[in-house]
């Protein structure tokens, strides 16, 4: 009687490929491959791994990724944004580039307030002066 593993997954749509495909994929021998199709499962990791490589379907690794994919080198979120290797390794730049611009931004907004509260203080003076 062969072991079964304890946390299996149902194969679903990857009873589509044939055993020598599923055994290529997962590094698995021929046989085992053909036990998980006429079983119609296998390990919950290789079924995963397997929707990972063949969908990209990054959920397959974090239910935080529900939705998330990777297809031809481009990451896809659920709300539907896609981003480049080199979009994400650019990703911290811009951060700190934001960061940046909100500190001059503050500063600007800082000399404004400054600005106007001296021009209120002068326009004052300029009215005393005119009642004098």
């Amino acid at each position: 009687m062969r072991a079964m593993h304890k946390n299996n997954a149902r194969l679903g749509a990857l009873m589509n490929y044939d055993a020598a495909r599923l055994a290529a994929l997962t590094g698995a021998s021929l046989r085992t491959a053909r036990r998980w199709r006429s079983d119609q499962q296998a390990p919950a990791y290789v079924v995963r791994y397997l929707f990972t490589v063949l969908d990209g379907d990054l959920s397959a690794i974090d239910p935080a990724f529900t939705g998330w994919h990777i297809r031809q080198g481009i990451l896809h979120t659920c709300g539907g944004w896609t981003f480049t290797p080199r979009e994400l390794l650019a990703l911290p730049l811009h951060l700190q580039e934001l960061a940046a611009i909100r500190r001059e931004l503050a500063c600007a907004r800082q000399t404004l307030t400054d600005l106007t509260a001296r021009l209120q203080s002068d326009s004052r003076l300029i009215t005393d002066r005119d009642q004098a």
